[in-house]
């Protein structure tokens, strides 16, 4: 080889590794973009358990919140139904539907401390029956107790958001704190009284199944709620040997809930939202079947126009499922075949418009807005 032929490939060479130099340079740099990138994008809250005493059992729970907050909004959380913990999983039903976790760290990721719980005889927190309404609001009292001691939450920002019969138990709650609410927020909340629902989705029931209850089971489950209103320790014998009954007569005069069930189906929650004197939202989804826009969400939209509430929103997510989870099926579909075997599976995620319908609603607590909302 030539010393021309040398210089051509040794000037080759240097500029093939200023190449590759350079391209090592945008990849690192790209790389580090990425990293800044995911580090700005990690969501920006921790959680941590946490307990409290509340008349005899020790309350477990989660504090999700903002890693640098403080003087933030505050939420505490109250789950549905039956048996259904901090996440709103349930014992009863298959999956991990986690619709509760979903919420507090989506609200959470917005700079919102969230405080969500184990009501007493679900999760890690004891049972002690029998149990009375009182006892969980004690809990519940004893929730904000602890969520306005944070050092976290801004003590004039503090809201309730109760999901279905955790609605009614965030109504009662704000008549009985000590504790001066920002708001309390009414998400999949029935708008009838415990009875009246039974009976409705008794009747819902047969029309799914193409048939019409005997006169003899109406009768009976009626006798059933009479019972339950008058706090007896039994149903009537006929409703234990009735095929379609018996299962509903256990669950509703079961010792350890009798007494709190005899309080609830004696609540009004159209009165109760009538009477409020602090912000309400109203919050319902289309393609809920356990709770529906007719019978439900508009009466207690009525109820609040009546009202003393000196703000509300209302919020209706038409893909929205009673559990606040994104459903594409059309609401005849379900109403016909009833809930998809996924219904509960932790895959599903929140319905897009459950979070920013909060936030809005939190957010305009600092704003001087109209009387009503839609």
């Amino acid at each position: 080889m030539n010393t021309r032929n040398a210089d051509r490939l040794k000037q080759g060479r240097g500029r093939l590794n200023g190449r590759l130099r350079l391209l090592w340079f945008w990849l690192l740099l790209g790389l580090l973009n990425s990293l800044v990138s995911l580090a700005a994008s990690a969501d920006p809250f921790g959680s941590r358990l946490v307990s409290w005493p509340a008349a005899g059992v020790t309350v477990e729970g989660t504090l999700t919140g903002p890693i640098h907050g403080q003087g933030v909004p505050g939420v505490l959380l109250i789950a549905g139904s039956g048996p259904s913990d901090r996440d709103w999983n349930s014992d009863g039903l298959s999956g991990q539907n986690g619709s509760g976790r979903l919420l507090a760290e989506a609200l959470s990721a917005h700079g919102i401390v969230v405080l969500r719980y184990d009501k007493r005889g679900t999760g890690q927190t004891p049972a002690h029956p029998p149990h009375r309404w009182e006892h969980y609001t004690a809990e519940q009292q004893g929730g904000l107790q602890f969520l306005s001691k944070t050092g976290l939450v801004d003590p004039g920002r503090i809201y309730v958001l109760g999901h279905s019969e955790g609605a009614l138990h965030a109504l009662r709650l704000s008549q009985k704190t000590d504790i001066e609410l920002a708001g309390v927020g009414l998400l999949a909340a029935p708008g009838r009284s415990l009875d009246q629902l039974i009976e409705a989705q008794f009747f819902s029931a047969h029309a799914s199944a193409g048939i019409t209850p005997a006169q003899k089971d109406v009768e009976l489950l009626a006798a059933m709620m009479a019972s339950l209103r008058l706090n007896l320790d039994a149903p009537p014998d006929q409703a234990l040997e009735n095929r379609l009954l018996s299962g509903l007569a256990q669950a509703l005069f079961d010792p350890a809930e009798r007494s709190f069930l005899a309080d609830l189906i004696e609540f009004d929650p159209l009165e109760a939202v009538a009477r409020s004197k602090i912000p309400l939202l109203l919050m319902a989804g289309g393609k809920d079947i356990q709770m529906d826009y007719e019978s439900d969400l508009d009466p207690l939209i009525q109820a609040a126009q009546a009202g003393t509430s000196p703000l509300v929103h209302v919020n209706r997510l038409e893909a929205s499922d009673h559990m606040l989870k994104h459903e594409r099926r059309p609401r005849s579909l379900i109403q016909k075949t009833g809930r998809a075997p996924s219904y509960n599976e932790a895959t599903r995620s929140l319905d897009s418009a459950v979070v920013p319908a909060i936030l809005a609603w939190i957010g305009s607590q600092s704003t001087k807005l109209s009387a009503f909302e839609r």
